[in-house]
């Protein structure tokens, strides 16, 4: 998402002389070919976080394997020079309530693959991922929920903040049935 922010001086003391602050927001209020300098805009990419949860099967015999993947990325893969995702970790959940796993960068079923520099910090153009691998003995519905601080760091001073928790969902259902069988 890009949202733009406008802003134009409303009001002065006259000695604006190619513009007037009374006329709507415009390039050229006094249609003299002279730019206007009592506005301007900027338009801001507004950052998140995806995870895309996948399973390696979604129709299996009870009590088969499935092999679960995990992708964390900026959402819809946009991002801008500085952004990072930080303390990133992944809760991983079924419907029944039996089982959940939380996940983070380093852990066990993290894909040291995923991060090239080892630091643990999603930057741009990276995505982390997580496998793992459990039996199936009934239908069920898994959510992926990951959760992380996006911080910015500019790229000309090294000063950073951070900019606000982001968090996103994805879930998967696998069918566990005996028609799946073989006979």
């Amino acid at each position: 998402t890009t949202l733009t922010n406008r802003i134009e001086i409303v009001e002065d003391n006259n000695d604006d002389v190619d513009s007037d602050a009374d006329s709507s927001y415009d390039d050229d209020d006094l249609n003299d070919g002279i730019e206007d300098d009592d506005e301007d805009e900027v338009s801001v990419v507004v950052l998140g976080i995806n995870v895309e949860k996948m399973a390696s099967a979604t129709d299996i015999c009870p009590g088969e394997e499935v092999t679960y993947t995990l992708t964390v990325r900026f959402q819809d893969n946009i991002c801008v020079d500085g952004a990072e995702l930080r303390n990133i970790s992944v809760e991983d959940f079924n419907d029944t309530g039996t089982f959940s796993i939380m996940l983070m960068p380093g852990d066990a079923n993290f894909l040291p693959a995923s991060d090239p520099n080892g630091d643990g910090i999603l930057q741009c153009g990276e995505e982390f991922m997580w496998e793992y691998t459990r039996v199936i003995t009934e239908t069920e519905t898994n959510t992926a929920m990951d959760m992380a601080d996006l911080f910015f760091v500019n790229p000309d001073t090294g000063d950073e903040f951070e900019v606000s928790p982001v968090m996103f969902m994805d879930e998967v259902t696998v069918n566990a049935d005996n028609s799946n069988c073989a006979s």
